[in-house]
């Protein structure tokens, strides 16, 4: 028997702490997708919208944040609702439709619900008006580390066209242990290097290049960090539009990118990573 999801803005269960629900769950997929290099996240739920958050090795936090206005129908009964889930599993239901519609150009609808702190995550998804139901088990919250780079702590400032750059960045050799980040406002301006068992590579962008759109860089600034850091950003980057990067004068390193759902509207993936730091010789 079909059923349906409800239309917008129908009344919502006041037994459940969160009820979210998008027409098209691409628009909520596509984002999360791009930080899961990690088994599980932490789920913050505010007004404002979701934001899941990863963190690998205490040194690297990604973040993707969905704002309120994407759904259709949102709603929260604490600020914030907090809890953790198995991203790979939910990003699985998200996707279990995907290729196999018999409608082209048919959108899922997903919703969402969220009834008391330990309860679990119930996905519901409706596809040409069947409903598919998930049940995802939640867990509690660890504390993560507060990454901030708040602008009076920025040093340099970047805004780049994300196609141009990937394509750019994708040459670096990934057998290297390291990559080197650097940022000045005297040439090369902005160099990013890697050196890997057989050969140096250098990605080297002039700061009136076609893909940089903003170039804000008060003093030179050099860091290093480990290959296995950078690697994952190259997920969000690949679906974004733009990227900000910035770092401050510990080599603090943040990559901002700007994602638009399949609706044209507009989601954020942030990006921290922390510097090598050489201990110092005896």
């Amino acid at each position: 028997m079909a059923h349906s999801l409800g239309p917008r803005n129908t009344v919502r269960n006041d037994d459940y702490l969160l009820v979210a629900k998008v027409d098209n769950v691409a628009n909520l997929s596509k984002v999360l997708k791009a930080v899961s290099f990690q088994e599980t996240a932490t789920c913050f739920a505010s007004e404002n919208g979701i934001k899941m958050v990863v963190e690998d090795s205490r040194c690297i936090q990604a973040s993707a944040f969905v704002c309120a206005d994407v759904f259709e129908d949102y709603e929260v009964k604490e600020d914030p609702v907090i809890f953790r889930v198995n991203l790979s599993t939910l990003i699985e239901c998200l996707t279990i439709f995907d290729g196999i519609s018999s409608t082209p150009g048919a959108s899922t609808a997903v919703k969402l619900k969220y009834r008391q702190h330990g309860a679990p995550l119930q996905v519901l998804l409706e596809e040409e008006g069947y409903i598919t139901d998930c049940s995802l088990k939640t867990m509690e919250a660890f504390e993560l580390l507060d990454f901030d780079l708040p602008p009076s702590s920025v040093l340099n400032k970047l805004i780049l066209r994300s196609q141009s750059f990937h394509e750019d960045i994708c040459d670096l050799d990934p057998s290297s242990e390291f990559v080197e980040i650097f940022m000045s406002p005297d040439p090369p301006y902005f160099k990013i290097k890697t050196v890997g068992n057989w050969t140096e590579c250098n990605v080297k962008i002039n700061k009136n290049s076609d893909m940089v759109e903003t170039f804000q860089c008060q003093d030179t600034s050099r860091g290093r960090y480990k290959y296995t850091q950078i690697k994952p950003m190259l997920k969000p980057l690949a679906v974004s539009d733009k990227v900000s990067i910035r770092t401050d004068c510990e080599g603090l390193l943040c990559f901002q990118f700007m994602i638009h759902t399949e609706n044209k509207q507009l989601c954020y993936v942030e990006y921290f990573c922390t510097p090598v730091i050489d201990e110092p010789e005896d």
